[in-house]
């Protein structure tokens, strides 16, 4: 990623179901020599999605009537 965009990248956020198998984190951080960050919330990525199709079809008017922005 720093070859292509020059970009610096000190540690990488990761959620999902893999996040639990700490082997595989531990692999990924010393692979990419990166601080591996893992989500309090390992369904992160999936509610996000969730709240991006109920604003788009209209379930919620803005963040705020969702509650994640105040």
């Amino acid at each position: 990623m720093k070859l292509n965009t020059g970009i610096e990248v000190n540690k990488i956020r990761v959620n999902g179901g893999l996040t639990k198998n700490l082997f595989l984190m531990q692999f990924q951080s010393d692979l990419l020599d990166t601080k591996i960050e893992i989500s309090k919330n390992p369904d992160a990525s999936l509610i996000s999605s969730v709240y991006i199709v109920g604003l788009g079809v209209g379930l919620w008017n803005d963040l705020e009537t969702i509650g994640i922005m105040e």
